[in-house]
């Protein structure tokens, strides 16, 4: 028997043997953390990559990219004449460890999708994703936070394990294609009070609460023109 065999059998009977009726615990979250939170981002606009990204670099935070196939690489007008202006595919890809999210092929909603739609907006993008990425794509943020039984269970058919929705509150044993998030409309929605609120509300329930960000510009008002949410924060 070789020294590396021998070694190895040598550590199995200690384990068998020694550690027989060792406690092994499965924690609810993370390194046994009290509560969890998630970040992620919807409609891979490039401030998020210029902005976002460097700043959660430097505290080693990771988060959930949500992209919009059609998107990408486009400026695209929004609702009162605003144009944003999205992530290309070299952007994304340099996002590192973060995970990218499918948020669809065309953000249309997809409750009012024919069977043949809904499945090229939930297996197209997340094909797309994996080709152009090299990564699994494993989440759905809900265009419009929408979704049904039917297509919960397309998604889980097609590969992915969760998708996110709006709902605004704390997760307990969620659904996971029915995960809540809370929404950041803008720097006072919700204050920076109300926010720490909710993460202190959030421990005490072991609970875990997901944020969802949109745009992130230093001129929030590029953003709040005529009835347009803003949906934007500075950094």
């Amino acid at each position: 028997m070789g020294e590396s065999l021998k070694s190895l059998f040598i550590f199995l009977i200690l384990l068998v043997f020694v550690y027989p009726y060792a406690d092994i615990e499965i924690t609810e979250w993370y390194r046994n953390a009290d509560a969890a939170l998630s970040i992620t981002f919807d409609d891979c606009d490039e401030s998020q990559y210029l902005i976002a990204y460097p700043i959660m670099e430097k505290y080693n935070i990771r988060g959930s990219f949500g992209v919009v196939i059609s998107w990408v690489g486009k400026t695209i007008e929004q609702p009162e004449g605003i144009f944003i202006k999205k992530m290309t595919w070299e952007e994304i890809r340099d996002l590192g460890d973060n995970e990218i999210s499918s948020h669809s092929c065309t953000h249309k909603l997809l409750t009012e999708l024919n069977k043949e739609d809904l499945l090229f907006e939930i297996q197209e993008s997340k094909r797309i994703i994996e080709e152009e990425t090299g990564k699994k794509c494993i989440t759905m943020h809900y265009p419009y936070s929408k979704t049904n039984e039917y297509i919960k269970e397309t998604l889980e058919e097609s590969g992915y394990l969760c998708a996110r929705t709006l709902e605004s509150k704390i997760n307990k044993n969620p659904d996971l294609y029915e995960i809540s998030s809370y929404a950041i409309f803008d720097d006072n929605h919700p204050s920076l009070e109300e926010l720490k609120n909710l993460l202190e509300e959030c421990k005490k329930e072991r609970g875990w609460v997901v944020i969802m960000y949109h745009h992130i510009d230093e001129n929030p008002e590029n953003y709040t023109t005529g009835s347009y949410l803003p949906l934007c924060i500075t950094p």
